[in-house]
């Protein structure tokens, strides 16, 4: 993917107004996906020590931040961004008034931070990347931990040794459209340890509960779950099986 297809993908209107409006349904309770890192705050040792330092890369209209502020009023919260408008909308917000927001691109984070976060977080904003980009955004979040800090990301990661690289064009993407990158395991965990990172965990992730889609209509494209013989819940958007992951490392 090219600096502008990146560009285009995180700044077209229509694109981010669909996803701004999904987002509005999570402002009052997190994504059952968001969950398990709220889960997992309460598990770091450290985070009882002040003060702790988060940065949400891609944080869109800050729900992660705010349900982390909610359960966590002590951390010093950061969002990064490269939509300007989002971040300006977050920046006057009432509700998020103790957090601060840059319109940063994944790719400039030494240029504004220092080795100054004990956690980095990227939600589901890695599958577009190339595979050049996301050698490329993972050094900048090693540069910008702490010693010892830890990356977490949800996204498409998956245990097969295969590298899936898929063009989508549809009404909900850009002209030319959007490309997505699922990963390996083991591919992932090579770029991470080449980086500096270490203890590399993935944990996938499986919908609590059914998601529906309207029978015999082809033309809306959200996340339905299919059901396996052995109960387990396939998420789906179209045609494409999202093999949704969780993932914690940490800085060697």
């Amino acid at each position: 993917m090219t600096e502008e297809i990146y560009k285009a993908t995180t700044t077209d209107r229509d694109s981010q107004k669909r996803y701004t409006d999904y987002q509005s349904k999570y402002v009052s309770k997190p994504r059952e996906s968001d969950k398990v890192f709220l889960q997992r705050l309460t598990q770091v040792p450290m985070i009882r020590n002040k003060p702790f330092r988060l940065l949400d890369i891609g944080c869109s209209n800050g729900n992660l931040l705010r349900h982390i502020k909610e359960r966590f009023p002590h951390m010093e919260l950061v969002g990064i961004d490269l939509n300007a408008e989002v971040i300006e909308i977050c920046r006057t917000s009432e509700a998020l008034k103790e957090i601060k927001f840059f319109a940063v691109s994944a790719f400039e984070l030494r240029t504004v931070f220092k080795q100054e976060f004990d956690l980095v977080i990227a939600n589901a904003m890695l599958h577009p990347l190339s595979q050049n980009q996301f050698r490329r955004a993972v050094e900048e979040f090693v540069h910008v931990l702490k010693p010892l800090g830890q990356f977490w990301a949800f996204d498409g990661f998956h245990p097969f040794n295969q590298e899936i690289e898929i063009i989508e064009r549809s009404a909900y993407g850009i002209e030319g459209g959007i490309p997505i990158y699922y990963r390996s395991y083991s591919g992932v965990r090579n770029v991470l340890q080449h980086a500096g990172f270490e203890s590399v965990e993935f944990h996938p992730f499986e919908m609590p509960f059914d998601l529906s889609r309207p029978e015999d209509d082809f033309s809306t494209l959200r996340t339905y779950t299919v059901k396996t013989d052995d109960g387990s819940r396939l998420s789906m958007r179209g045609t494409l099986l999202q093999p949704w992951c969780h993932l914690f490392t940490r800085k060697s």
